[in-house]
């Protein structure tokens, strides 16, 4: 069960979204199992000057960081619940996975399932949480906040 019609609307919009300033060139791994919301925020994040690397899948976002050892992405964007079907926390144990090798890496923790909140990382705010959908200037904000952009 992927992300609604709403959901795909709204970052739909984003995509078609222009006249942000452009950031620094800053490398961000987007991990969206969604092709068409993937291909969206890909769209919006490039239109701000970034470069976005996009993986469909936490194997393929932890692949590529195996070999890039994170040493060229400024920011980690992902959809914290990628397999809703079989109700595991995949992208969850992918941060946690993550934030141990490379502890200075930073996340945007992104989903459609509010029980996120729940999360330790989500709850104490260590990390941004978005629920989607979001408003393209939210995104950008907490990308900005991030990245102290």
């Amino acid at each position: 069960m992927g992300p609604s019609a709403k959901t795909k609307d709204k970052l739909m919009d984003c995509s078609k979204s222009s006249g942000v300033t452009a950031s620094e060139q800053t490398s961000v791994l987007l991990v969206e199992e969604d092709t068409e919301a993937r291909r969206a925020l890909q769209a919006l994040l490039q239109s701000w000057g970034y470069t976005v690397i996009a993986k469909k899948t936490t194997r393929e976002a932890e692949n590529f960081l195996a070999e890039d050892r994170g040493e060229n992405i400024g920011l980690i964007i992902f959809d914290i619940n990628l397999h809703p079907v079989s109700k595991e926390l995949e992208g969850y144990a992918f941060f946690r996975r993550q934030t141990a090798v490379n502890p200075g890496l930073p996340f945007i923790l992104i989903s459609t399932d509010y029980t996120i909140w729940d999360l330790p990382a989500v709850r104490s705010m260590a990390e941004h949480f978005l629920n989607k959908p979001f408003d393209p200037e939210v995104l950008h904000t907490a990308v900005r906040s991030v990245l102290k952009a």
